[in-house]
């Protein structure tokens, strides 16, 4: 799965994924704020030219981003952690705003699951079949 812009990367629950200040990645409501515009690059997920890292078993943080920084990849809808062997997780498996972030085993529940919504795609609001004559 690719992302040349920034767009934000929504819980199954229909939140956004959000960096607070405290470094640490939260759900939040969808506001199309800078905190929450993510961009892919080839395994690195970024934001604010920092990249989203494994810190431990669990744990996640935004540091410099490296080539080691590229430990991520998209399998259908999750994202899977290579250095930690893990997926991005909604802990708890709440899905409620403030919700933290973190590695977990990976088991495709709906708090594994994620997508890239684009605020800019045309198509994002369009319907299709209007277009079909």
């Amino acid at each position: 799965m690719q992302s040349t812009a920034t767009s934000a990367l929504v819980t199954d629950a229909g939140f956004c994924v959000a960096l607070n200040d405290h470094n640490q990645l939260i759900t939040q409501p969808c506001d199309q704020t800078v905190r929450q515009q993510f961009s892919w690059d080839a395994g690195a997920l970024q934001l604010d030219q920092r990249c989203l890292v494994a810190k431990g078993v669990s744990e996640l943080t935004m540091a410099e981003c490296q080539d080691e920084s590229r430990q991520w990849q998209w399998q259908e809808d999750r994202l899977f952690n290579s250095k930690a062997d893990r997926c991005l997780d909604v802990a708890g498996r709440r899905h409620k705003p403030g919700t933290p972030l973190r590695l977990a085993d990976c088991f495709g529940g709906a708090n594994q699951s994620f997508a890239w919504q684009n605020k800019s795609s045309m198509f994002d609001k369009l319907n299709l079949k209007s277009l079909i004559w």
